[in-house]
């Protein structure tokens, strides 16, 4: 069996770390390196981690706090395995997650650098969404159109991709996958693995709730990739943004959003529903969108394949 080397940034994270470090001491497939990267945590991490004996676990601090990126390459330097797979501290691996990767790595054409898993998203420690890996992703234009790959922790990489490619970009706050994708697929392809092999949990402790960030962030993107960006359909980045203007209750800038999502890819239905959400001001898009949610939940908690129902609400998730 190949050496893979599992990368966990964490940062203040001890009381919930354990569910994270446990997922990986769990798996199917025993033959890796858990490399846990603090990111200057001052609540007592490096105590907790030292309950643990398991001699595939090595321990890194960084000392200050810089940020997820800079973790997790700490964790790419310092790795040893043919294979990278990306853990974030709030999140779990299914059992079998480390040997499905590498099974399917392992027998993948030689441009398949890569896979990204399904994922099912928990809320409050209830089952929330989740989102399906479905689609070889093998150009830019895929993740700038559509993101849709979920995030690091369904990401597991051939390491010698970073022979070709820079490291992951330690000044963004936000995105960060999404700057990678976008980088890595210039070189290689990413494969789906349907299977459900991660377990998302959604906090208020999380960057990504942080609309002032995510916009900064998603600026930064934009600059970065301004020629990629420039070449493709960049309707969701424009929906994208209107989210973030939501959450800051700037409707009339979330709604100009909408309008030049639609104006990019006028065929998304999603960017017509949000558009139409945002007429009925702050309130009125929350109770909209908590109504969608509640709608997508029931789909797919109860698998209500109902034409044409289960068209409009695959378009929504």
């Amino acid at each position: 069996m190949e050496l893979v080397s599992v990368v966990i940034p964490t940062y203040n994270r001890s009381h919930i770390l354990s569910r994270a470090i446990e997922s990986v001491l769990n798996q199917s497939y025993s033959n890796f390196e858990l490399i846990i990267v603090d990111d200057g945590s001052t609540d007592g991490t490096k105590e907790m981690i030292s309950q643990y004996s398991d001699s595939r676990i090595q321990f890194i601090e960084l000392g200050s706090n810089k940020g997820a990126n800079a973790a997790r390459n700490e964790g790419i330097r310092k790795s040893n395995g043919k294979y990278i797979s990306f853990l974030d501290s709030d999140d779990e691996f299914a059992a079998d997650h480390l040997e499905k990767a590498i099974s399917y790595l392992e027998q993948a054409p030689r441009s398949a650098k890569g896979v990204y898993t399904s994922q099912k998203e928990y809320l409050n420690g209830t089952f929330h969404s989740s989102s399906v890996a479905k689609k070889v992703l093998d150009s830019p234009k895929q993740i700038i159109r559509r993101y849709s790959a979920n995030g690091f922790s369904s990401f597991t990489f051939s390491s010698d991709i970073f022979d070709n490619i820079e490291l992951l970009d330690e000044e963004l706050e936000a995105y960060q996958d999404m700057d990678f994708l976008i980088r890595f697929l210039q070189y290689y392809e990413l494969h789906p693995i349907s299977d459900f092999l991660v377990k998302y949990h959604i906090h208020d402790e999380q960057i990504s709730s942080d609309p002032d960030r995510r916009l900064s962030a998603l600026e930064q993107l934009i600059s970065k990739h301004k020629k990629t960006i420039e070449k493709s359909n960049t309707g969701y980045l424009h929906y994208s943004r209107g989210f973030q203007y939501v959450e800051k209750n700037s409707m009339n800038k979330a709604k100009t959003e909408f309008a030049a999502a639609i104006k990019s890819d006028p065929i998304k239905f999603r960017y017509y529903f949000q558009f139409f959400s945002s007429l009925f001001g702050y309130s009125g898009f929350k109770t909209i969108n908590n109504m969608k949610s509640k709608l997508v939940y029931l789909y797919q908690r109860f698998d209500l394949n109902i034409f044409p129902t289960n068209v409009i609400i695959l378009e929504l998730k």
